[in-house]
């Protein structure tokens, strides 16, 4: 049955004029003040336009709201937060139910480490698997990582570039490659070796969360057919960013096997209170051969 709310809270699909409440809900939600270089309007329209959206709403206020892009057999949840005031009430669980259908088998979501959340995701069948830490660095020596990979640009639109993503990340998904290129002007390049491909990413040259002047690059998604070309295939990203870069963000999973070799190149972790949360590790992306696309889950 579709949840009808809880009270004077009304859940119901988001509706355009929704969006521009968000980034104010998500300050309610972790109690802290909205941060004024974060643009997140096109996100959440991409997310409108081409996923599952629904809002807990008091009146005219958005007090909750969850988005899933669903792909084939694949539900990812990309957002979901409530207000601090209306917490503790099920209205996180009742926005994930509206958002990922029972009948999409596999699902997952990179979490916040707030104890509710990894319940819910739990108990709606999510396991809480992985670590992950957002990396960053200004000044980084590859010089440990060099693994004989060589870098070409491709286009996110080329079948074939969808289709390594498609088969490393586990989920069909041309709109949103096209909408990461396009929206953080993300270059996407082809890992070679010998003139054998090997492996795919993208390299954000911009961070929608980070002054548009920054100069931060984002590495994200990328992915190798095995695993040991994964290191050499961050190394390549990363030396292709380096002298366009003023620094570098990235997403990685505890189980990758460039974590501790960055680590050693100066990068730092920044951030280390995300876990993923997925319904079958045998069906999701490996993260010991993939990044999630930066600062965020899609």
């Amino acid at each position: 049955m579709t949840p009808d709310g809880i009270g004077d809270i009304e859940l119901r699909p988001a509706r355009e004029s929704d969006i521009t409440q968000f980034d104010r809900l998500w300050a309610e939600a972790e109690r802290e003040d909205p941060s004024p270089e974060d643009d997140s309007l096109p996100l959440y329209a991409h997310e409108l336009a081409t996923g599952a959206v629904w809002v807990a709403a008091r009146g005219d206020r958005v007090v909750g709201m969850a988005a899933a892009l669903i792909r084939g057999r694949v539900a990812v949840l990309a957002e979901l937060a409530v207000s601090a005031d209306v917490q503790d009430r099920g209205l996180g669980r009742r926005l994930l139910a509206a958002v990922m259908p029972a009948d999409v088998p596999e699902r997952f979501t990179l979490s916040s480490s707030d104890r509710r959340a990894i319940g819910l995701y739990a108990r709606v069948g999510m396991t809480p698997r992985w670590p992950i830490y957002e990396l960053r660095a200004e000044q980084f020596d590859l010089r440990s990582l060099d693994g004989g990979v060589d870098v070409a640009v491709a286009a996110a639109d080329d079948p074939a570039f969808v289709a390594w993503d498609a088969r490393v990340g586990k989920r069909h998904r041309p709109q949103d490659l096209a909408f990461v290129a396009d929206e953080v002007a993300a270059q996407p390049l082809w890992f070679r070796r010998d003139g054998a491909t090997v492996g795919y990413g993208l390299v954000a040259q911009r961070m929608a969360d980070e002054p548009k002047q920054s100069g931060t690059y984002g590495l994200g998604p990328l992915g190798v057919a095995d695993l040991a070309d994964a290191g050499a295939c961050v190394a390549a990203a990363l030396r292709w960013a380096r002298p366009r870069a003023r620094a570098v963000r990235l997403d990685m999973p505890a189980p990758h096997p460039a974590l501790a070799q960055l680590l050693e190149a100066g990068f730092r972790i920044v951030e280390d209170d995300h876990v993923f949360c997925c319904s079958s590790a045998a069906t999701a992306a490996d993260l010991a051969s993939y990044l999630p696309t930066f600062a965020e889950i899609y």
